[in-house]
């Protein structure tokens, strides 16, 4: 659901004085307009029209997230659950007629149909669930960046693959090249967040060397590229099927790093069978034993669920 003119439903809370445009037949130097309602281009806009519309939702008897106060959910004879993005409303349940009809009754709206690509990501409508995919971005990536011929992996990284920082003349090589290492790894990593917990690992790893990359660095960012063009079929899928009950699994390495010898560890968090988040860091100190690792990556775990 799009929201016409959305900014322009919010109520303007501050004084704010306008001048007077042309075409209007008013003494410009003595007097001016008063706003009475929020426009594009004001600076707290934004603010004051989600501040509107999460009102109504709240007294049509909705309640906001604890992890995301633009996601809303209704639980009550009919469950309807929305996502708000800006004036874009993605609206989930199993009959939506009447909450769209009661909702059109204060804010002007286009019903866009049934969602296909939201927050860049393709959504496939499937029976009894759906999944989520970027392959069409994947495909912009590998044009952008000229990546051919290279031999596909069954994984992003080379199984025990170990980087370091760069020499200078890596560093000057990168550089001679005009190869913006910094924009790639931003690209993965929005891939990773959305739809690829695979590569979450890699674009971690990856992410330590964005201060001075070298060439070394360039060609495992590559490889990762590669790896996502290949296996772009691949999807996050959503079922109300799964097992009920929201499970965590945690992991660590103990003083693999070469360069400093912290841990890397790693969570993922399902909910009724479906993956909601996952997540790899690198720890900031030192363990010191395998024991201090679990506990560590089970302890951001568990911050994770809460």
């Amino acid at each position: 659901m799009d929201v016409k003119s959305a900014f322009l439903n919010a109520p303007l809370e501050e004084e704010l004085m306008l001048a007077i445009p042309d075409g209007i037949n008013k003494d410009k130097e003595k007097k001016v307009l008063r706003l009475h309602k929020e426009i594009y281009g004001l600076k707290q806009a934004l603010l004051a029209w989600y501040n509107h519309l999460s009102i109504w939702i709240k007294k049509a008897h909705f309640k906001c997230s604890v992890s995301d106060p633009c996601v809303f959910y209704r639980t009550e004879s009919k469950p309807v659950r929305i996502y708000v993005h800006v004036d874009d409303l993605a609206i989930f349940g199993p009959d939506l007629t009447s909450f769209k009809q009661e909702i059109q009754k204060t804010f002007n709206m286009k019903d866009l149909g049934k969602a296909e690509l939201l927050l860049g990501m393709k959504v496939n409508h499937l029976t009894g669930g759906f999944s989520l995919s970027q392959e069409h971005y994947f495909d912009k990536l590998v044009e952008e960046y000229e990546i051919k011929n290279l031999t596909p992996l069954n994984t992003p990284l080379k199984p025990n693959i170990q980087l370091s920082n760069s020499t200078e003349d890596d560093v000057r090589v990168l550089k001679a090249l005009e190869i913006n290492y910094q924009s790639a790894i931003g690209a993965l990593n929005y891939i990773s967040l959305n739809s690829r917990p695979d590569i979450t690992f890699s674009v971690s790893h990856l992410s330590q060397f964005l201060e001075n990359p070298g060439i070394a660095h360039w060609s495992v960012c590559l490889q990762v590229l590669w790896y996502l063009y290949h296996t772009k079929t691949l999807a996050l899928h959503y079922t109300n099927t799964g097992s009920r009950g929201l499970i965590g699994h945690a992991d660590a390495d103990w003083g693999n790093s070469v360069m400093d010898r912290r841990l890397t560890s790693g969570c993922t968090i399902s909910l009724n069978g479906n993956l909601i988040s996952w997540q790899t860091k690198k720890q900031p100190k030192v363990s010191n034993s395998t024991t201090e690792d679990r506990y560590k990556s089970l302890s951001d775990t568990t911050k994770e669920v809460e």
